[in-house]
């Protein structure tokens, strides 16, 4: 079971792709791997049965969160995390028209343009997003939604004891 970005559970195979923002094709082997690889950016299930009551689209497991994509860390400082992790996502993205298009979709917007407003500061996150630091996971970031970040339900999971992935492996 997937949870998808309108707040749905489905089962894989009728997973609405338009929507979620990906290929069937694309994707590997679930298996024990717990994630599908699209274009080498991972979309999850740390998602996988987030607890969702039969048709009510009301989410009810706070102890699993929704990633949209994972990439492998590089540099020292969070800002340098956050540099790597927006050029490796946006990488992806002008590599692959389709996979654009359905993060577009995911997004409700035009990713790169967003990605690519930022003044002279170079890319920023993509809109609505934030790079998390995964506290079971030293080498990857995640891209969260914003509001899946800071969702007081989910810090226990995300940052037990106020503490989450980059003060537990890199310091404060």
């Amino acid at each position: 079971v997937f949870w998808n970005s309108v707040g749905a559970t489905a089962e894989l195979a009728n997973l609405p792709w338009e929507i979620s923002g990906l290929d069937p094709m694309a994707l590997g082997p679930l298996g024990g791997s717990e994630f599908a690889m699209f274009s080498g950016i991972s979309s999850f299930a740390k998602m996988r049965n987030l607890g969702v009551a039969a048709n009510s689209g009301v989410r009810t497991n706070f102890s699993i969160y929704e990633t949209i994509a994972e990439v492998p860390i590089s540099g020292a400082t969070r800002g340098a995390h956050r540099a790597s992790a927006n050029t490796a996502f946006a990488r992806q993205l002008e590599g692959s028209s389709e996979l654009q298009s359905g993060f577009n979709q995911v997004f409700g917007q035009d990713v790169l343009q967003h990605m690519n407003s930022g003044a002279g500061r170079g890319l920023i996150n993509p809109p609505g997003a934030v790079w998390h630091h995964p506290v079971d996971n030293s080498g990857v970031l995640q891209l969260l939604r914003s509001t899946e970040h800071t969702n007081p339900l989910l810090q226990p999971v995300l940052h037990p004891s106020g503490i989450g992935g980059y003060g537990t492996f890199y310091g404060p």
